[in-house]
C-alpha cells in the first residue's frame, strides 16, 4: 500500500509538471509535421512499431515525446509483455487513460490515433519532413477534424524554419 501511495503521489507531481504543455488538435499536429522526418520516428527495428520512450534515434513516437518517462514505459511493454500499447489500446484501459494529460483527454482518442497513424507511416515521411503524400494525409486529417488546414510554412520542418 505504501509502496502505491508513493507512485501515486510521484506519478501526481510528474502529471502535473506536464499540465503545461497544453496542446490544441492542431497544435498537435503541426508539431508533429515539424519535428519528424524519416530518421527519427524512433521505429523499432525490422517492425512498423515506435516507441513511447526516447532512443538513440527518436525522443519517441508523437504521443510519447509529450508523455513522462514512466509512463512511456510503462506503454512501451504493459505487466513486462512484448508488444507496445496502441492509442486503441490505451483509451480501453482506465488505469492508462489516467496517466495521460488532461490536454491529451481533451483532443480525444480518435484524433491521437491519427496522428499517431501519420507518425507510424514511413511512407508519409523522408529525410526532409513530411512529403507530398503525407501532407495528404495531414490535409485529410485536418477536413476530418474541421481544422483549418496547414500552411507551406506550417509542414517545413523545424530545422528549415
Amino acid at each position: 500500500m505504501q509502496s502505491y501511495l508513493l507512485w501515486s503521489l510521484y506519478f501526481n507531481f510528474i502529471n502535473r509538471t506536464f499540465k503545461h504543455l497544453i496542446m490544441t488538435q492542431r497544435e498537435l499536429l503541426v508539431s508533429t509535421v515539424q519535428f519528424y522526418t524519416s530518421e527519427n520516428r524512433g521505429t523499432v527495428p525490422n517492425s512498423k512499431a515506435c516507441m513511447y520512450s526516447k532512443s538513440d534515434t527518436s525522443p519517441g513516437c508523437a504521443i510519447g515525446r509529450f508523455l513522462p518517462e514512466n509512463v512511456q514505459k510503462i506503454f512501451d511493454k504493459p505487466d513486462n509483455g512484448n508488444y507496445i500499447l496502441g492509442v486503441e489500446e490505451i483509451f480501453e484501459n482506465p488505469d492508462f487513460v489516467e496517466m495521460l494529460p488532461d490536454w491529451m483527454l481533451e483532443i480525444g482518442e480518435d484524433f491521437l490515433s491519427r496522428i499517431q497513424s501519420l507518425h507510424d507511416s514511413e511512407f508519409k515521411w523522408d529525410s526532409f519532413g513530411i512529403n507530398n503524400v503525407g501532407k495528404t494525409a495531414v490535409n485529410l486529417i485536418c477536413s476530418d477534424f474541421n481544422l483549418e488546414p496547414l500552411t507551406e510554412e506550417e509542414f517545413k520542418h523545424e530545422e528549415c524554419n
